[in-house]
């Protein structure tokens, strides 16, 4: 040890000494994989978002859809109804024109059916009875038609055929008291042979003309 000597000061660079690491500042790099992590959570969590939404659009448009569906279904089952009580309807009204002219007819409507039904032949099937009235001018004075057409089918028998029961049926209808009395004149309008059986159908007619003083009396 010597005596005496002054010890030295030492004084700091104003720079870190590279040399010593212990000495420089702490240059790690920051680490950035937890940001990756966050950015792709944050990803994945939006995108599952996003599906559950479209999901959630599609089952609800989809109910609309069959709300809309089950709608225009049951307006079509009552659109139809509508329809068929419309065509019900018409077929109604003409039947209660065809009562209201059956009614007005100058017979005894009742004691007709009777006389048809009684007079049918065994071989005599009945399709249709039909009534109608229309204003003429005959001679230039006014006068109503009554027309009562009755149409059917007749088929031979093992003595006589289709057409000649049908000239007989048509005299019984002349000789009957409802028709003279009333001033019908009964004619044969028409007659056909069935195309696949040997039937023939019919089309007879009894028309009275009066005139329109007579027809309001």
């Amino acid at each position: 040890m010597s005596i005496g000597r002054k010890s030295k000061l030492v004084q700091k660079p104003w720079r870190p000494d590279f040399r010593d690491a212990q000495l420089l500042p702490d240059l790690k790099i920051v680490r950035t994989h937890f940001l990756l992590n966050l950015v792709a959570g944050m990803v994945l969590l939006i995108s599952a978002g996003v599906c559950v939404y479209q999901e959630y659009e599609i089952s609800a448009r989809a109910q609309v859809l069959g709300e809309m569906q089950a709608n225009v279904s049951s307006v079509r089952l009552a659109d139809q109804k509508n329809v068929a009580d419309s065509a019900r309807f018409m077929r109604d009204a003409r039947k209660a024109l065809e009562v209201a002219s059956f009614a007005k007819q100058p017979m005894d409507i009742p004691l007709l059916l009777v006389k048809l039904s009684a007079a049918q032949p065994e071989q005599c099937i009945y399709s249709s009875l039909d009534f109608q009235r229309r204003r003429e001018l005959v001679d230039g004075k006014p006068f109503l038609r009554s027309v009562i057409t009755l149409k059917g089918t007749m088929a031979p028998s093992v003595e006589r055929s289709a057409p000649l029961l049908i000239g007989d049926f048509v005299a019984t209808l002349r000789s009957m008291d409802i028709f003279r009395s009333g001033g019908y004149s009964v004619e044969l309008v028409s007659h056909t042979k069935d195309r696949d059986l040997d039937y023939f159908n019919f089309n007879i007619e009894m028309k009275l003309y009066r005139s329109m003083e007579e027809a309001k009396k």
